[in-house]
């Protein structure tokens, strides 16, 4: 059942066709799958003063990581526009402290019932996707914890 439902996920359309509005669960599972490439990404830059000077792995790194950063501005934007807000707000994530709040704010509230400004309501959430998101999650916050650890070793081998 599982495998059917994922054979039916078309990823390049889910991950790089971006609709008007995102609902909570769905900028929650396109924010986690950047985030796990982020992290995986940052691992490999650390790892480059391991690896021999290559030009080539150093710009590759840099403009995937680049075109992460921007693909994340339009989940954001999206995600503003299911609450009626404008895409504007996202420049709040430079502002400091005001960004936690930001960020609280749009994985929090509920987006806007119906039709507002920015187009159709997205379609409802299933029990599948809320259990990839928190699948996703965990993903993350693990990835994280050992990007957190791999850095902070590095840092006492370092003194």
């Amino acid at each position: 059942m599982i495998i059917n439902k994922l054979k039916k996920i078309n990823l390049f359309k889910y991950n790089f066709i971006i609709p008007a509005r995102l609902n909570r669960v769905h900028f929650l599972n396109r924010t986690s799958i950047y985030y796990i490439v982020n992290i995986i990404l940052y691992i490999l830059v650390c790892m480059y003063p391991y690896l021999e000077y290559n030009t080539l792995y150093e710009t590759g790194t840099m403009i995937l990581l680049v075109s992460m950063g921007v693909q994340n501005f339009r989940l954001q934007v999206a995600r503003l526009h299911d609450l009626n807000l404008s895409g504007w707000f996202c420049l709040l994530t430079f502002i400091p402290l005001v960004n936690t709040i930001y960020f609280i704010h749009i994985y929090m509230v509920y987006g806007t019932e119906g039709v507002n400004r920015f187009g159709d309501q997205p379609k409802p959430r299933s029990v599948f996707e809320v259990v990839i998101a928190l699948i996703l999650v965990f993903l993350s916050i693990s990835l994280g914890m050992i990007f957190a650890i791999l850095t902070m070793l590095d840092h006492v081998k370092a003194n």
